[in-house]
């Protein structure tokens, strides 16, 4: 608090004049923003006066003056908040409460038949002034201006004045410039803001290795809380205390990791941050998620002109997130369910990160991720170590693989000569070394390289097209589970319509992440033929997933590969009812084929978008 209190040393002196003041005749007004710390400044500083007895009134949703005088009943009488006695006041029991000193109900009283203003120096403090909800504002400042006409009181307004009285009436702006005689603003810089939070938050043993590690991290959270341009207060105190909480799902021997920790944290507050001011929502980072590749600046770099692509790239431009391997921590569903349903499973952050090469062995991979750390020696090592076992193909998993791929390819355009240890490019070697892989079945199932990677500054479609090829083999044992399981699909839609309404509409593997693919396994006939056989009344379950389906396009351009199944679904449906007579079942088909021609034009809008982004 030193640090906001010397920076609004301001208003401080102004208050300390004021309150020494024996017959003011105005109110304070100390403005400022929602959350820039209005109500903590005012706390503070009634902590440091000793000769007034402050009265803290609470003007959000409050509709009546009756409802202002029962918070300072309570505030002058503390018995009133007693659970047994304050309702027995509140239902007008005369014998409750003449025994303390009250001779009518709490609901009839006027507040200032109560107050000794001679004997006690009372101020009184009037907070969330625009968020009242009284018809007319001037009454409440009319029943405000009584304290200080009346009473000779001191009072001091806290506003968000962005907000304050948009609909002011005529009268009430007469009386505001009578009440109001003098308007602060309190603008405490970022710096403060977070100085102050993690003071304060910090008395809370419950969260002291927390602010412990963030105050180790100062720097890197300050930057992005500056990035971010937010100075919330309460907005950064949550932040904080989820920071704690994410901390303790993680597990505390994990933040003994130095490289870690300082990526974790950049990255979690960057998120918080976004998600809480709402800018970062489900839609944008889904958009984020699928932004395969980020060199932004290059105007080679693939950019999603959607509305939430636009805005997603804005927030990792603002952050300089990259997706380069283990720079997310986590894979992006557990960050999605963080974010967005306050749930995220223990075990599947701890099996995240020993995965993570953060929590690796130390090998000549890992040395990759850092490799700028490396000394000159140890650089020409690793590079060594890496062709010796590259050649042996002793390098399986897809994700160690792309990771040296793509370190390679950055060297070789920055001048390193790859051509004492390979007999033809880069580019050649890495494909006929991971096609040879699949070959003899040795290359894994991993799928963290998908987000990982910088475009090259050079053959930008070979590094695409490599990557693709990656992706392409990667899938290919789930391709075969999607095979096998679209065979039962049929079957399963005419049986069990509600199972095949999720398995048309849950298109992504919950593990992996990774497409399931259904319909481009399936004949659009046998397709349409079981749909006309199922019971009307489940038909509908079957053409409303269908139409689900279709709109995660265009980030999910795979889907595309569906669009053949697509135009002969519409075929076969449009030869049944032209030969059919008015029914129940010819309704639902043609609202299937409604479904499949709109499911069609949003294909064919995707895949040309697709090729003018290639052109």
């Amino acid at each position: 608090m030193d640090r906001q209190k010397k920076h609004n040393k301001h208003i401080i002196n102004y208050l300390n004049w004021y309150l020494n003041l024996d017959n003011p005749k105005f109110a304070v007004m100390i403005k400022g923003k929602w959350g820039s710390g209005k109500t903590y400044f005012i706390q503070k500083y009634q902590e440091e006066k000793t000769e007034e007895k402050f009265i803290n009134i609470s003007l959000n949703g409050i509709t009546t003056i009756k409802e202002i005088d029962q918070q300072i009943f309570c505030q002058i009488y503390p018995l009133l908040n007693n659970r047994l006695i304050g309702p027995l006041i509140n239902l007008g029991s005369k014998v409750f409460a003449e025994k303390f000193g009250i001779t009518e109900s709490l609901a009839e009283l006027d507040s200032k038949k109560l107050i000794d203003f001679d004997k006690v120096k009372y101020v009184f403090i009037f907070d969330d002034f625009e968020r009242h909800c009284f018809e007319k504002p001037h009454t409440l400042m009319g029943y405000i201006n009584s304290f200080i006409e009346k009473n000779k009181r001191h009072v001091i307004l806290l506003s968000n004045e962005d907000e304050f009285f948009k609909n002011d009436d005529v009268q009430y702006g007469r009386i505001k410039e009578k009440v109001i005689g003098q308007t602060l603003t309190i603008d405490t810089p970022v710096k403060y803001v977070f100085d102050c939070l993690l003071t304060d938050l910090s008395k809370n043993t419950k969260l002291e290795q927390s602010i412990s590690v963030l105050q180790s991290n100062y720097n890197d959270v300050l930057e992005v809380i500056l990035q971010s341009g937010y100075k919330n207060f309460r907005v950064l105190r949550q932040t904080i205390q989820n920071f704690a909480r994410i901390q303790e799902l993680i597990g505390h021997k994990y933040f003994e990791n130095r490289m870690f920790v300082k990526k974790f944290v950049k990255l979690f507050f960057a998120l918080e941050i976004e998600h809480r001011m709402g800018t970062l929502n489900e839609e944008v980072f889904e958009a984020i998620s699928y932004i395969p590749i980020l060199r932004f600046g290059d105007k080679n770099s693939d950019k999603d002109e959607t509305p939430n692509g636009k805005i997603a790239s804005e927030i990792i431009e603002k952050y300089n997130i990259i997706t380069l391997f283990d720079n997310w921590i986590f894979e992006f569903s557990i960050w999605e369910k963080w974010l967005f349903d306050c749930n995220v499973d223990q075990e599947i952050i701890k099996n995240g990160l020993n995965e993570s090469y953060f929590f690796k062995e130390e090998t000549y991979i890992t040395k990759m991720i850092n490799w700028v750390d490396l000394t000159d020696i140890d650089f020409e090592t690793v590079i060594n170590d890496i062709i010796d076992n590259l050649k042996e193909k002793n390098i399986t998993n897809p994700s160690d693989i792309f990771l040296i791929y793509d370190r390679f390819v950055n060297f070789k355009e920055h001048g390193y000569d790859f051509s004492k240890s390979f007999d033809k490019s880069i580019q050649e070697f890495f494909t006929e070394y991971i096609f040879s892989l699949n070959e003899q079945h040795k290359l894994e199932e991993d799928y963290r390289f998908l987000h990982q990677g910088f475009e090259p500054i050079g053959d930008i479609v070979a590094y695409k097209r490599f990557k693709s090829d990656l992706i392409g083999l990667t899938q290919r044992k789930t391709t075969e589970k999607d095979r096998e399981r679209a065979k039962t699909f049929l079957t399963i839609m005419k049986d069990y319509p509600k199972e095949a309404g999720e398995m048309i509409f849950n298109i992504d593997d919950e593990n992996t992440k990774q497409p399931k693919r259904l319909f481009e396994f399936i004949d659009a006939k046998e397709f349409i033929d079981c749909f006309y056989e199922m019971d009307n009344k489940n038909k509908r379950i079957i053409y409303v997933n269908i139409h689900y389906r279709y709109k995660f396009l265009p980030h999910k351009d795979w889907l595309l590969e569906e669009k053949v199944f697509v135009e002969n679904a519409i075929t076969h449906i449009q030869s049944i009812i032209k030969n059919v007579t008015f029914s129940p079942s010819v309704s639902h088909l043609k609202n299937l084929l409604n479904v499949l021609k709109d499911s069609l034009e949003k294909m064919n809008a995707s895949k040309n978008n697709k090729n003018q982004t290639i052109g």
